[in-house]
């Protein structure tokens, strides 16, 4: 980053960098790169200059050399693991400087200390998928019951899905305006709330006798 001047965490948007491929099309394991090895096998790989090594293939490596004009030399790649000891990820660093200013290679103290970094890091990996996970369920059970209060009245069925789709359109609306709302910016979260608001606001159907006479006179 310092190298070529770029922050990769201050740009806007998808990276829309391309996949790197773990599988073929009969679901055979990939290792022809580095951090594919890594991530089917979780052993960590540290090459001084990973142009001198003939076990994984570097096309992708010198076509973005070539594009940026630099050299990739010294990679390491480790596996970010969860919890359970399971492979959720891979770290892989390139070029460290040295205090001269110049390219240098991992040492095995900086193996070491990245390594527990990593491990700290894919245990935060893995609780925010865990909490992805969790967000998830809880959309689909209330999605669920928003479904079955619409199905459970003629009258206004289908009435909280459309609801919640009119929100979405607001909420999109909003969000692109730039003359009645420009200071409106939504976060991801405050979106997320308000989907969920739109889904729950007829909850109290759930207990609403289906019977109008019923609801009229106050009738058991």
């Amino acid at each position: 980053n310092k190298t070529l001047g770029s922050n990769l965490s201050r740009l806007k948007g998808n990276l829309n960098w391309q996949s790197i491929p773990l599988y073929d099309e009969n679901n055979r394991s990939l290792k022809k790169t580095q951090a594919a090895y890594v991530a089917h096998t979780g052993e960590i790989k540290c090459y001084d200059d990973i142009y001198k090594q003939d076990q994984f293939e570097t096309t992708g490596t010198k076509l973005y050399d070539e594009k940026n004009n630099y050299r990739t030399k010294s990679v390491l790649a480790l596996p970010l693991k969860s919890h359970e000891n399971d492979i959720i990820g891979v770290v892989q660093l390139i070029n460290p400087i040295n205090e001269k200013g110049e390219i240098d290679v991992f040492s095995h103290e900086d193996i070491h200390v990245i390594n527990s970094l990593a491990s700290l890091a894919g245990i935060a990996l893995n609780n925010r998928q865990l909490i992805k996970g969790l967000e998830n369920l809880i959309m689909q059970f209330v999605s669920s019951i928003a479904h079955a209060i619409d199905k459970k009245s003629k009258y206004t069925g289908e009435h909280i899905q459309r609801v919640a789709k009119i929100s979405k359109e607001l909420v999109e609306i909003i969000q692109h305006d730039q003359k009645i709302f420009p200071d409106i910016n939504f976060t991801q979260e405050e979106i997320q709330e308000i989907g969920l608001a739109a889904l729950i606001h007829d909850f109290g159907k759930i207990i609403t006798p289906e019977d109008r006479k019923s609801v009229v006179y106050g009738k058991s």
